[in-house]
């Protein structure tokens, strides 16, 4: 309650008595949009399964409007926002989980050693190249042009051993930390699953040197040309069987309901599989 007295002229009241006056003498079908906003924060244990030792710190924006634009009634808007901030997680032994990780770089380490010596090599080989032509033969050779003596493999698998070692690294801060923000886990399990992906794939180069697989490997680099080709022209009939099956049978089932759903369910369907 406020002060009859008290009016919008009067000097002698502060300004929130004067907006509190305002409000109590004004029609509240007058009122435009009132708005709530404020945050709320908790955390959350998972309890299910009692390996999984996860908290996670929730943070939550709630955001209440009373709207009023054609002052006939109030409607009510709410918006909520959640996002996790952090979280801490101890699965099994620190010192176990340290030793393997350290093992694992140790190892990466080394690889990365040998993958360093190769290209200094070939780049000093390259540079001999260069000053015997320019010596005996007067030519000044660019660098694409021998550009074919460095193996491209070894750099590239170099730089899939920087980013596993950064995300070891990372990954053997989280283990002694009580918190660690979700992004950054995130970021590492990319990194990992990323360069783990590369690094297994870089064994394909270790198979060449064996001359059986050397021919097979030699035969698929030639032919792989014409198998883009033809991937090319599967995959504008694939879609175009995507969008005629979204089109035609989206409106009577629920597998085409949209372009990525249709896509799903006609790969689906050439694997002889279904889309539950």
């Amino acid at each position: 309650t406020t002060n009859s007295s008290c009016s919008m002229g009067n000097c002698a009241c502060s300004v929130k008595d004067q907006i509190v006056c305002y409000i109590n003498a004004s029609n509240l079908n007058r009122i435009n949009k009132i708005l709530y906003k404020f945050k709320l924060s908790t955390y959350f244990r998972d309890h299910i399964v009692e390996k999984n030792k996860a908290t996670f710190h929730v943070n939550f924006d709630i955001e209440v409007a009373l709207v009023n634009d054609l002052y006939s009634s109030m409607t009510v808007d709410v918006d909520l926002t959640s996002s996790l901030q952090r979280y801490c997680a101890i699965r099994g032994n620190r010192i176990r989980n340290t030793a393997i990780d350290a093992a694992v770089m140790l190892l990466l380490i080394l690889s990365s050693l040998t993958y360093i010596t190769s290209v200094i090599r070939t780049y000093k080989l390259a540079k001999d190249v260069r000053l015997h032509f320019l010596a005996y033969y007067k030519k000044r050779l660019r660098w694409v042009e021998i550009n074919s003596l460095f193996n491209k493999w070894y750099i590239f698998m170099l730089l899939t051993n920087v980013v596993l070692l950064v995300a070891g690294i990372l990954k053997i801060t989280f283990e002694y930390k009580e918190t660690v923000s979700i992004p950054l886990v995130e970021a590492v399990r990319i990194m990992m699953g990323v360069g783990v992906f590369f690094l297994w794939c870089g064994l394909f180069g270790m198979l060449s040197y064996f001359e059986s697989l050397n021919v097979l490997f030699i035969t698929i680099q030639l032919a792989f040309p014409s198998v883009l080709r033809f991937t090319v022209c599967v995959l504008i009939l694939f879609i175009a069987f995507a969008l005629c099956g979204w089109l035609v049978l989206g409106p009577y089932h629920p597998k085409f309901d949209d372009f990525t759903l249709s896509i799903e369910s006609l790969y689906c369907i050439l694997n002889g599989d279904d889309l539950y």
